[in-house]
């Protein structure tokens, strides 16, 4: 008994090893999600001064640069690879188009964007952020690649930055967003004071010496004031999320994405098993 229990025990190490590829022979390749998002700002802007906020932004973190999405098919995928990594949805294939006619309707709150896209999930370490931006700098991108957003020449996009699904054992949500509204002026302070300037002769000298108050201008208020939205929200996939914060706000589903199956291989036409033809069996 002993003997068959020490030829069985290397059997069953070589078995325990081999556990995980049997595991994940039949599952997929990459998991694919379909991400819909709606940025909307606070139409009242009560919550203006409740903090003091920042002057400029923060830099993107390390890793990809922020890609531009690519423009929607003329019709849902019909072959796996007609799916394409991080295209726009149709509007067919959109599910929170009644939470952004509920916006447009409030007057609470302005929406500022609508988007979705289907994308497969990407590890921490190898995710690709999507840039975001309100107005968008061109809605003509080429299919074969994305290309990252760029702002038009001294014109401040309303809301810009990038969002970023990630993989791990949850999914995350990242939010790297800047929106801009036009800075409050107290109309209080004189944009501009000079006091006069005097000259007075020297009677020992002949020289002249000025005198009077210095000639001085209160410094120009920014032209637009930042607010920012540094986020990483764990979520659960179908479930709608809110990102909240004191003058704009985020909702954001993702949703498990199938790839369509392959199209079948045309059927072949039956090979002949009978005599073949001109041949003559007697």
């Amino acid at each position: 008994m002993h003997a068959l229990t020490r030829n069985l025990r290397p059997l069953a190490i070589v078995a325990l090893a081999l556990l995980p590829l049997f595991a994940t022979a039949d599952e997929p390749e990459q998991r694919w999600y379909s991400v819909e998002v709606i940025v909307f700002a606070q139409s009242n802007e009560r919550y203006r001064d409740s903090e003091v906020w920042p002057d400029a932004p923060p830099t993107e973190p390390s890793g990809n640069p922020p890609i531009a999405l690519l423009p929607a098919p003329e019709k849902p995928p019909q072959a796996p690879d007609e799916a394409q990594p991080f295209q726009r949805l149709l509007p067919e294939e959109m599910q929170l188009g009644g939470y952004y006619q509920r916006l447009e309707r409030s007057s609470q709150f302005e929406p500022l964007l609508y988007v979705g896209w289907r994308q497969p999930g990407l590890p921490m370490d190898n995710a690709q952020p999507v840039a975001l931006q309100v107005p968008e700098a061109s809605p003509d991108l080429p299919m074969d690649a994305a290309e990252p957003l760029e702002a038009e020449p001294d014109i401040a996009p309303t809301l810009s930055g990038s969002v970023t699904l990630k993989l791990g054992r949850y999914l995350h949500f990242e939010t790297r967003l800047q929106y801009r509204l036009a800075a409050q002026v107290d109309e209080t302070i004189d944009p501009v004071v000079v006091q006069p300037v005097f000259e007075k002769a020297d009677a020992a000298s002949g020289a002249t010496a000025e005198y009077g108050a210095e000639s001085y201008a209160e410094p120009a208020a920014p032209a637009q004031q930042l607010f920012l939205m540094n986020e990483s929200r764990r979520m659960r996939s179908g479930e709608l999320h809110y990102i909240d914060h004191p003058l704009f706000g985020v909702l954001v589903q993702v949703t498990p994405y199938d790839l369509p199956e392959p199209t079948p291989a045309a059927p072949q036409p039956d090979q002949p098993t009978g005599p073949q033809s001109g041949v003559i069996i007697r």
